[in-house]
């Protein structure tokens, strides 16, 4: 009993690894669009205007520009996370039903040759 809670258990914290990275793609997005918005206010602004300010604006759109393949990056590994806890789940339901069917084969062969039930 105790094999199958442990399995239960860590293919609940993998669907949830799963589904928490799914949340974190989508945060991360949802915080460099409001980043990119005051970002664009300031560079608007004239007391944000200069050297300094504009290397700044520079390294940001750097920033900018390769933050969407780290967001890409946590979704894909999510989606694996994902995809192999089915793939697991599909392998286990497999297995079993071919073990059902193999123990009551060989169950049906014990009872048509007298060895089940035989109280002799």
């Amino acid at each position: 009993m105790e094999r199958l809670e442990t399995q239960t258990l860590l293919r609940s914290g993998v669907a949830d690894i799963g589904k928490t990275l799914h949340e974190i793609s989508v945060s991360a997005d949802k915080i460099l669009d409001n980043v990119s918005k005051y970002m664009d206010l300031l560079q608007g602004d004239e007391l944000f205007l200069g050297e300094s300010s504009n290397a700044l604006i520079e390294k940001y759109e750097k920033f900018k520009n390769e933050f969407p393949k780290f967001i890409k990056e946590i979704d894909n590994y999510s989606e694996f996370m994902t995809n192999t806890l089915i793939s697991y789940e599909v392998t286990d339901t497999q297995m079993q039903e071919e073990a059902n069917m193999v123990m009551t084969a060989e169950i049906s062969k014990l009872e048509d040759a007298g060895n089940i039930g035989d109280n002799k």
